[in-house]
């Protein structure tokens, strides 16, 4: 890794993708939040509620995004709740929080937020 004007960049080879689906709690499947509904959130979004794949595994329970009332999607599930508060987010305390808002802030403060509440990133 190196340092790009206070941010870090990952040499493309260090990266390297999961080579399993997750596995689901013990309780159900992991609760996804997602802090973002843009071009890559929406491909989330749909990775997480159309891949069969990850049904019972991964379960996208929160969309958070301003602006959220023109920007909800009929094709999520109505069991998604849809919010443009932040704290209704981390109130829910899932269990893996996908940040794709982008900057610095305030995606860092919540990303350093979900860590300290036990979630993955």
């Amino acid at each position: 890794m190196r340092s790009a004007g206070g941010c870090v960049s990952v040499e493309p080879q260090s990266a390297t993708a999961p080579s399993s689906v997750p596995v689901a709690r013990q309780g159900g499947p992991l609760r996804v939040a997602l802090m973002g509904f843009g071009t890559v959130g929406r491909s989330v979004a749909r990775i997480l509620t159309e891949r069969t794949e990850l049904a019972g595994r991964l379960q996208l329970t929160h969309v958070f995004n301003r602006n959220v009332a023109a920007k909800q999607a009929d094709w999520v599930p109505d069991s998604v709740r849809w919010t443009d508060d932040p704290e209704v987010v981390f109130a829910a305390a899932p269990d893996v929080l996908v940040e794709v808002v982008g900057g610095l802030e305030p995606a860092g403060t919540w990303v350093r937020r979900a860590l300290d509440q036990g979630a993955s990133v």
